[in-house]
C-alpha cells in the first residue's frame, strides 16, 4: 500500500529536483548560432522580427472571422479552480481554491477574467505569442496576485536562461516591434508568463496561425482590392471595330448610338462598305474578379487556423448535419486545444510557480462535450443490449448510484416489468398481484 506524502514533503521533493538538475550536454537553439562565432550568449536576447502588419491583418474580415471563431468560445467558457485528480477536498485546499478563484476572477483593477483571457488569446493567435505579467502582494491575503496583459511583440527572450524563477529571462523594449533596442524593463521568469504557439527546439519563440497565413492574407487583400476596382468601375464587355474609318465617322457613329440606341431599346441599323466587328475585352465577366482564387486563399487561411472552410461560407448549399459536423471538428481541432493550453499555463506558471499551490489546478468546464456525448451513446447501446444497468453506467462516469429499484435492472428486465404491468399481470392464485411484482429480486435470483 502506497504511503501518502504530505504537501510539505512533496514541495521539498520538488525543490530538490530543481536544485539537483544536471548540466545539459547538448546545445540550446543551435540554429541561432552564427557560423564561426561563439554561439548564443545569455547576455544577449534573441530577436524575433514579428511582422508589424500582423496587427493590421487581424482587422481584415477573413482573419477576424478565424480569430473570433477560436477566441469567443474560449473566453465565454465557465471555469473553476479544483483539487488535482485523486485529491479529496479539505479545509486547506478550499482556502487555496478561494484565493486562486479571487485572483483569476479579478486579475487587475481594469480587467475581468473574460477581458484578460480575450487579450491573451488575441495576441497568441495574432502576433504569435500571448504574455502576461504577474506580481505578488503579500499583504493581500485573500487576493495576493495581480496579472496584466503584456504586448508580446515588445518582449525579447534570453535564450540561455538558467532555470531560476527569479533570474532575468525577458527584456521589454519600446519602438516598432521586437527589433527596437531601447530597454524598458528586465523581467524575471516568475514575473512574465509567455505562451508561444507551435513551440519547437529551433527557437524560443513560436509561430501563430495568423503569421503562418500572412502571405495568403496579403494575396487575398491584393486580389480583393483589384476585384473591387474592376467591379466598381464597370466597363463594357465588347469593343466595336468599324473598319477603316476616320475620326469624324467614329464620332458620328458615337453620337448616333447615344441618341438613337442607348437607353431607347430600339434595334440599331447601320450600313457601310465594311462590316463592323465586336472585339471581346479582357475582364468582362466574373473570371476577371478571380473569385475562385480568392476562395482558395480563404481555404488556406482556414487551414492555418485549423478551422473548417464552412466557417467562411465556402461550402455552398450544405445541410444542417454538415454544418454541425464542421462546428464539432472546429471545437476539437481549434477551440479545445486553445483552452487546454491556457489551462496548462495558468496551472503551472501561475498557480504552482507563482502562488506555490501545487495541489489545485485551473480548469475550464464543458471542454469534453464530444467525448461525453460519445460516452453517453456507448452507455445507451450497452444498456439496450443488456450489458450494463443504469447504476453501472453511473459508476463509470463517477456519479453516485440511484436509489430507484429500476436502476439495478437491465433493459430486458425493465421491458418485461412494463409488459407485465400493461397486461395487468393477473395471477390465478393472487389476482391483485403481478406475476413479477419485484423484478429486482427476481433478477438477482436468476443471476445467483
Amino acid at each position: 500500500m502506497a504511503v501518502k506524502r504530505t504537501f510539505v514533503e512533496r514541495a521539498y521533493d520538488l525543490v530538490l529536483w530543481v536544485k539537483n538538475q544536471p548540466n545539459r550536454s547538448s546545445a540550446l537553439y543551435p540554429r541561432l548560432m552564427q557560423l564561426g562565432g561563439a554561439g548564443v550568449r545569455n547576455k544577449n536576447t534573441v530577436i524575433k522580427p514579428t511582422p508589424n502588419n500582423l496587427r493590421y491583418f487581424a482587422r481584415t474580415p477573413i482573419a477576424r472571422r478565424a480569430i473570433n471563431t477560436i477566441k469567443n468560445p474560449v473566453k465565454n467558457l465557465k471555469w473553476e479552480i479544483r483539487p488535482k485528480k485523486g485529491l479529496a477536498i479539505n479545509s486547506e485546499l478550499q482556502r487555496q481554491i478561494n484565493i486562486v478563484t479571487n485572483c483569476f476572477k479579478i486579475p487587475n483593477n481594469d480587467d475581468s477574467f473574460q477581458t484578460f483571457c480575450e487579450k491573451l488569446i488575441e495576441d497568441f493567435l495574432t502576433v504569435s505569442g500571448g504574455a502576461y505579467e504577474q506580481q505578488i502582494v503579500a499583504s493581500m491575503t485573500d487576493h495576493p496576485l495581480y496579472m496584466w496583459n503584456v504586448d508580446s511583440m515588445s518582449l525579447q527572450i534570453y535564450p540561455l536562461w538558467n532555470g531560476n524563477a527569479r533570474s532575468i529571462r525577458y527584456r521589454q523594449t519600446i519602438g516598432t516591434g521586437n527589433v527596437s533596442i531601447q530597454t524598458v524593463a528586465q523581467l524575471s521568469d516568475e514575473e512574465i508568463v509567455y505562451i508561444a504557439p507551435n513551440p519547437s527546439s529551433n527557437t524560443p519563440y513560436g509561430y501563430g496561425p495568423l503569421e503562418i497565413a500572412a502571405r495568403s492574407i496579403n494575396r487575398h487583400l491584393g486580389t480583393g482590392e483589384y476585384a473591387g476596382n474592376v467591379a466598381s468601375n464597370a466597363q463594357p464587355e465588347n469593343l466595336l471595330w468599324l473598319g477603316n474609318v476616320g475620326t469624324a465617322e467614329i464620332q458620328s457613329f458615337r453620337q448616333y448610338w447615344r441618341n438613337e440606341v442607348e437607353g431607347l431599346g430600339q434595334t440599331p441599323l447601320i450600313g457601310g462598305p465594311d462590316e463592323p466587328k465586336a472585339l471581346r475585352l479582357q475582364g468582362g465577366n466574373d473570371e476577371a474578379l478571380y473569385l475562385k482564387w480568392q476562395q482558395l486563399l480563404i481555404r488556406e487561411i482556414a487551414t492555418a487556423f485549423d478551422l473548417s472552410e464552412l466557417n467562411f461560407n465556402l461550402g455552398g448549399s450544405t445541410n444542417q448535419g454538415a454544418e454541425d459536423g464542421a462546428a464539432e471538428r472546429d471545437w476539437e481541432t481549434a477551440v479545445k486545444p486553445m483552452a487546454l493550453i491556457l489551462e496548462d499555463f495558468f496551472t503551472r506558471q501561475t498557480i504552482e510557480k507563482r502562488l506555490g499551490f501545487t495541489q489545485v489546478e485551473f480548469g475550464f468546464i464543458g471542454l469534453d462535450r464530444e467525448e461525453e456525448e460519445a460516452q453517453a451513446r456507448i452507455h445507451e447501446l450497452q444498456y439496450q443490449n443488456n450489458m450494463i444497468t443504469p447504476n453501472e453506467a453511473r459508476a463509470q462516469v463517477g456519479m453516485p448510484p440511484s436509489d430507484s429499484e429500476w436502476a439495478d435492472l437491465t433493459y430486458a428486465d425493465v421491458q418485461i416489468a412494463i409488459g407485465e404491468a400493461r397486461r395487468g399481470g393477473v395471477n390465478e392464485n393472487a389476482p391483485d398481484k403481478l406475476h413479477n411484482p419485484n423484478p429486482v429480486s427476481s433478477r438477482k435470483n436468476r443471476s445467483s
